[in-house]
C-alpha cells in the first residue's frame, strides 16, 4: 500500500474519531432528509485573522451560511480536493444560491501559513473564499472547539520538513449561527452538500 493512500485513510481515521468525540451520545439527531450528520446546536465561535489582517469571528457571518473546514496550504492532497468539493458546491448553488454563503479555511499551520501565503493560496480555488490565520493557541483553541485534531510529524532532517496530520470535516453553520451539519471527509459531495443548503433555507434547520 502506497504512502498516499496510507496517508488518506489515516485522515479517514482521523475524521471518525474526531466526529464520535464530537457528536456526544445524545446529541446526534435522526439527519432525516440531510445528507449530513444532523447537529443542530449553537456553533463555537472564535476569532481569528484573514489575509489582510482584520479579525474575523463566526459570528460576523450572523444571516449567512458558513461552510467551515480546517487545514493547510502544503497540504499534498486532501485540502486542495476539499477546496474544489467547496468551489463545486458554490457552482452547484449559483451566483444567487452562494450569495449568501461564506467558505472559511482554517490553516492548522500558523507557522508556514501567514496571511499572505493564504491570500495567495485560497482564492486559487474561489476568490469569495476566506483563509484565517493565528497564533497557535488561537488556531488550537478554534480547532478543539469544533474537536479537530491535528499534529506534525517530521519528514526528513530539516526543521521545515513536516506534514500536518489533521482530521478533515466539513462543518456546515445555518444563517441562525447554529452548528446543523457535519460531513467527514469520506462523504464530501458537492451535489449532496448544496442540496442539503437549499432544503436548510427552505425549513427551520431541524429534521422532520
Amino acid at each position: 500500500m502506497n504512502k498516499k493512500l496510507l496517508g488518506i485513510l489515516f485522515i479517514a481515521v482521523l475524521a471518525v474519531a474526531g466526529l464520535a468525540f464530537f457528536v456526544k451520545p445524545g446529541d446526534s439527531k435522526d439527519a432525516g432528509p440531510y445528507y449530513g450528520i444532523y447537529y443542530g446546536k449553537d456553533a463555537p465561535d472564535f476569532t481569528l485573522s484573514d489575509p489582510e489582517g482584520e479579525p474575523v469571528s463566526i459570528s460576523d457571518f450572523e444571516g449567512e451560511e458558513v461552510l467551515l473546514t480546517f487545514g493547510y496550504t502544503n497540504c499534498p492532497d486532501i485540502c486542495p480536493t476539499t477546496l474544489s468539493q467547496l468551489n463545486a458546491v458554490t457552482q452547484k448553488l449559483g451566483p444567487e444560491g452562494s450569495e449568501d454563503l461564506e467558505v472559511l479555511f482554517v490553516t492548522i499551520d500558523p507557522e508556514r501559513d501567514t496571511g499572505k501565503r493564504l491570500g495567495e493560496y485560497i482564492p486559487y480555488f474561489n476568490e469569495s473564499f476566506i483563509g484565517l490565520t493565528g497564533s497557535p493557541v488561537d488556531i488550537k483553541n478554534a480547532a478543539d472547539a469544533y474537536s479537530v485534531f491535528y499534529e506534525r510529524e517530521k519528514r526528513g532532517d530539516s526543521e521545515a520538513a513536516y506534514f500536518m496530520n489533521h482530521t478533515q470535516t466539513l462543518f456546515l453553520i445555518n444563517s441562525e449561527g447554529k452548528l446543523l451539519l457535519l460531513y467527514p471527509f469520506e462523504n464530501f459531495d458537492a451535489d449532496r452538500i448544496a442540496a442539503d443548503i437549499k432544503l436548510a433555507r427552505k425549513t427551520d434547520g431541524t429534521p422532520n
